[in-house]
């Protein structure tokens, strides 16, 4: 069985395609940038770009990946808190 190895997640970089005059850009909410790994064993690792273990501070995060998707998986993404008010509110 092949063994999963550490991802760094992605970042940024200007497209040769990107429209001539035109700006493109990406909303930011402030939230956390994190990987998801689904283990071969049933286990969740949630880590930072920096490799920072994550777990402790989003345990329902931990668990929905756990929940919904397959083993074998790793997800890049970005945490961000919904409240009423939107994007980080209460």
């Amino acid at each position: 069985m092949p063994v999963l190895c550490w991802h760094s997640p992605s970042t940024t970089c200007l497209s040769p395609s990107a429209r001539r005059g035109g700006a493109f850009y990406e909303p930011r909410y402030d939230g956390y940038r994190a990987l998801a790994r689904c283990d071969g064993d049933g286990g969740v690792q949630l880590s930072s770009r920096h490799g920072t273990r994550l777990n402790e501070m989003f345990p329902a995060v931990v668990f929905a990946v756990w929940e919904h998707l397959p083993e074998r998986t790793i997800v890049d993404g970005e945490i961000v808190r919904w409240g009423a008010a939107g994007a980080g509110g209460p």
